[in-house]
């Protein structure tokens, strides 16, 4: 079983897991696996299903049970909440957790409107595998791994102190001390299995420990577990397709299988023996994971393979034309105008090809035939086909995108600069002395209007005592000022009106 669990990242920034036991997030998880590509809103798990998912080992059937219902619990204390302008949202995710003790089964109801949480599988997802999750032993290394594989394309992650006590649902009474006996040692005995490469720096301020640097080398490639041989396994009557299918789902971890897939690769099969799609498939792969410049390697791969833009060998199987005849006789219906490999391989030209028998006249000819395209028309060209795959594909990875494109499909172009009309040109030129004297006019008014500020403050009066009314030179009680008084009086009454610069 390597069940891959993907997620949006909604899901990771606005929840919490507070609280948690290990087994009750191996139940979480398991159920996010099991709702990712479901469009229903509603999902059914047999108790030996969810325990196999969720690396359950207790054979107790009460003590399995009530974790459940714990679980359970946890859930609907998860409450989310959004914010705007104009509205606030708080919901659960999962309303409803019917546990049917006869039947052995969990029936789990999904937040329709919310659904897209865990359900709409995009780039916007981040994923990893359920095995290895499962497959730890403490909390703090659950919630842990969970963090890193946000960050697993660049290898390391650092976090604040306070950041990280929250995040890993660390109790406040722990010091670092306990953090590093309870939190970080059982840390990295479990990912001693995980990562290839893993470490720990604490980074201090002062004395004290402001933050926390794990650095770590992961790799989603890993081997696919065979418990017995495939075509044991393999219904004789599931086809070529169905056959092909499955080789598909348990050979390219990471990889969304969708319908868009199933009929690029029905399409291929009625040309091309199963053998031969295989080792396209896997070429394809190997070229994707090869590729250092491409973070997205599975999302790339499943470009390639829908786009059609694959890297071509001349590989051809000893018994391609025995294969070949085997599977046409086996695919007799609905065979198409759809080029075989072969054939594809003869004739696509791309940056990415590696082909001995392409002669220098050849890529001449193809640099001949480009397109002379404005760089405006050029950039809608390349939107355009973007907005394409993304429609037609589960790739939202515009960097990917880009890249493909620049790859596959920007030789055919010619940007050129377009020649301006002579009456044109003199117009622009006039246009833009016309907006220079503007300007410059705007300018001189605003000189006009600071010497005018200047001219205003010199007409300001200047008060002196002669313009002080004597009824204002009185005591409170009506006494005439006089001395020191009378001076200060004075001196507040000319100071105001002065300020006011009014009588």
């Amino acid at each position: 079983m390597n069940e891959i669990v993907k997620y949006h990242k909604d899901f990771e920034n606005k929840l919490v897991l507070k609280n948690f036991t290990a087994s009750e997030l191996n139940f979480l998880m398991a159920i996010c696996t099991k709702v990712r590509d479901k469009k229903e809103n509603e999902v059914i798990f047999s108790f030996n299903e969810l325990k196999n998912i969720s690396n359950w080992t207790n054979k107790n059937d009460k003590d399995f049970i009530h974790s459940l219902e714990m679980t359970n619990k946890k859930l609907i204390e998860l409450t989310f909440r959004f914010e705007n302008e104009k509205e606030i949202i708080m919901f659960v995710l999962f309303p409803t957790f019917h546990i049917d003790k006869d039947e052995k089964t969990l029936k789990v109801a999904v937040n329709t409107k919310f659904a897209y949480l865990l359900n709409n599988l995009s780039n916007n997802f981040n994923w990893y595998q359920l095995k290895d999750f499962t497959s730890l032993k403490s909390k703090y290394s659950k919630l842990l791994y969970k963090e890193l594989m946000l960050f697993k394309d660049t290898g390391y992650r650092i976090f604040k102190i306070e950041d990280f006590r929250k995040k890993l649902d660390i109790p406040e009474k722990y010091r670092m001390t306990n953090i590093k006996q309870k939190v970080l040692t059982p840390i990295e005995e479990d990912f001693k299995h995980i990562f290839s490469k893993f470490e720990i720096v604490k980074i201090k301020n002062g004395r004290d420990i402001a933050q926390i640097r794990f650095n770590f080398t992961y790799s989603n490639i890993k081997p696919v577990e065979v418990v017995e041989d495939i075509e044991k396994v393999v219904n004789e009557n599931i086809g070529p397709a169905g056959e092909l299918e499955q080789y598909f789902k348990t050979t390219f971890p990471g990889v969304n299988y969708t319908t868009r897939h199933k009929e690029v690769l029905e399409k291929l099969l009625q040309n091309n023996s199963l053998e031969y799609v295989k080792q396209y498939l896997k070429d394809q792969w190997e070229y994707s994971q090869n590729d250092n410049n491409v973070l997205n390697k599975p999302a790339y791969f499943s470009s390639l393979i829908l786009g059609e833009k694959s890297v071509l060998k001349d590989y051809l199987p000893a018994d391609y034309e025995e294969k070949k005849a085997e599977e046409r006789n086996r695919n007799s219906k609905g065979i198409n105008t759809l080029f075989s490999l072969k054939d594809l391989a003869e004739k696509d030209v791309t940056d990415y090809e590696v082909r001995k028998n392409i002669t220098p006249e050849q890529i001449e000819q193809q640099v001949l035939l480009k397109v002379d395209v404005t760089e405006e028309e050029y950039n809608k060209i390349k939107q355009d086909w973007i907005n394409k795959q993304m429609e037609e594909t589960s790739n939202n990875d515009l960097r990917v995108l880009e890249s493909i494109f620049n790859a596959s499909q920007s030789k055919k172009y010619n940007v050129i600069v377009p020649k301006i009309d002579k009456n044109i040109e003199q117009e622009n030129n006039k246009n833009i002395e016309l907006n220079k004297i503007a300007e410059l006019e705007k300018q001189l008014q605003e000189m006009k209007n600071k010497l005018k500020e200047v001219e205003d403050k010199k007409k300001i009066k200047i008060y002196t005592v002669e313009d002080i009314d004597p009824k204002l030179l009185v005591s409170k009680s009506g006494k005439k000022l006089t001395g020191n008084a009378r001076q200060v009086k004075i001196e507040k009454i000319l100071s105001e009106l002065n300020k006011r610069g009014i009588k």
